[in-house]
């Protein structure tokens, strides 16, 4: 098939790892052809090119900067880039036919673009729902339910999920949810297909990881949480500053976060402030060098904003399992990542503004048999591998196909 996918993600290749160069390269190495379309903010100060590739294409189009900005700039580059998408496909693609569009929320305001393409190639059209936008803007006040905006973008998403053939959901909770607040949705157009990657091939050795400590200047006799990934509003930062600063006095763990974002000077406040002997913050590593520091980990977090009404599932959760890291995930009431968790026997969960509880976890982990540890271990990589593949997602993707 030829196939155009759509994502806001950055992509230059498929070399690099993700949810999505992962499933793209599932996709090729089925012998499928595909083009890449994504965006190149204002920020990387370049403009819009298309890059050929033997198996796949990729169409870089420039935009605004819409990833780790502020809200304002955020939310005009995420109105306009049905505009610059559309133009750019309609400037760039070569293909006679296209048989399937897959597109990813965000951004919901695709609708434009997935028109066209629908008018020009008549494609079967998939969209693999990772955010539920506005309804999360509203939940973080980051917009009200009476202003323009919300009416527009809540129109916007409506229109999107009426013109795709499946919507693919992150968890049985965003199907659920899906439905719930959009009854005019047919139960049968909408599916699970989760997050997913392609799980490496090595997991790293008790030993391997005694080594990278020594090599990162990490301690070796003290259990190590690690945090990866956005550091924003959706994240509940200042419940991370109050946990870090619960956590202060412990000397049997020790807290490694490794990311950036809007917050990250709220941590990074804190640290100048109280210099804790027990917590590195990062702010970015290149690739490599943040694979290795992961590998570091004991135990992996996952970290949501209290506020949140819709069923978040983080992708950040795949590395760990990848890594056989067991998982805390400290939510919201909505999402149903924690009781994935809990049910499967690879983690703990508990609500965001529950310090006690969440202490109480920590305490448990530091405290852990290693055999019990490494059963837990197991089982996240386990499940990852049956559960949470690249080969899952396309199967389910594929499906969906053959039996429209």
């Amino acid at each position: 098939m030829n196939i155009l996918f759509l994502t806001l993600a950055g992509i230059n290749n498929i070399d690099q790892r993700g949810i999505y160069p992962d499933l793209i390269k599932y996709f090729v190495e089925q012998s499928h052809k595909v083009c890449i379309v994504s965006p190149i903010e204002r920020k990387e100060k370049k403009k819009t090119h298309l890059i050929k590739r033997e198996q796949y294409d990729v169409l870089r189009i420039k935009t605004l900067n819409i990833q780790k900005t502020k809200f304002v700039e955020k939310a005009l580059g995420i109105f306009l880039i049905d505009f610059q998408f559309k133009a750019g496909m309609q400037k760039h693609i070569e293909y006679e036919n296209v048989d399937l569009v897959i597109y990813t929320t965000p951004p919901i305001t695709l609708v434009n673009s997935i028109q066209y393409l629908k008018k020009k190639y008549n494609p079967y059209c998939y969209l693999l729902l990772k955010d539920i936008f506005p309804q999360n803007a509203l939940d973080l006040q980051l917009i009200s339910r009476n202003s323009i905006l919300y009416t527009y973008f809540r129109n916007t998403e409506k229109r999107l999920y009426n013109i795709s053939n499946k919507i693919g959901c992150m968890s049985v909770a965003n199907v659920e949810y899906i439905l719930k607040h959009n009854t005019y949705i047919s139960r049968s157009k909408v599916e699970v297909c989760p997050n997913s990657i392609t799980p490496n091939s090595n997991i790293p050795s008790k030993l391997d990881r005694i080594e990278k400590r020594k090599r990162f200047g990490l301690p070796t006799d003290k259990t190590i949480f690690i945090y990866g990934g956005n550091l924003g509003k959706p994240q509940g930062v200042d419940f991370i500053v109050e946990f870090l600063n619960a956590q202060i006095q412990n000397t049997n763990a020790y807290f490694i976060i490794l990311g950036s974002g809007t917050e990250y000077y709220k941590i990074e406040n804190w640290i100048l402030k109280h210099n804790p002997e027990n917590v590195k913050l990062i702010s970015f590593l290149p690739k490599k060098e943040y694979d290795d520091f992961q590998k570091c980990g004991d135990i992996g977090l996952v970290f949501l904003d209290h506020r949140f009404t819709i069923p978040n599932f983080p992708s950040r959760i795949l590395p760990y399992m990848d890594d056989a890291l067991p998982i805390i995930a400290v939510t919201d009431i909505a999402s149903d990542i924690g009781s994935v968790i809990v049910d499967n026997n690879f983690g703990k969960h508990c609500l965001t503004g529950d310090l006690k509880t969440l202490n109480n976890i920590v305490e448990y982990f530091c405290e852990i048999e290693e055999a019990q540890l490494q059963i837990l271990k197991d089982n996240s990589r386990n499940y990852l591998i049956n559960h949470y593949t690249s080969e899952i997602s396309y199967n389910i993707i594929m499906n969906a196909i053959i039996q429209k």
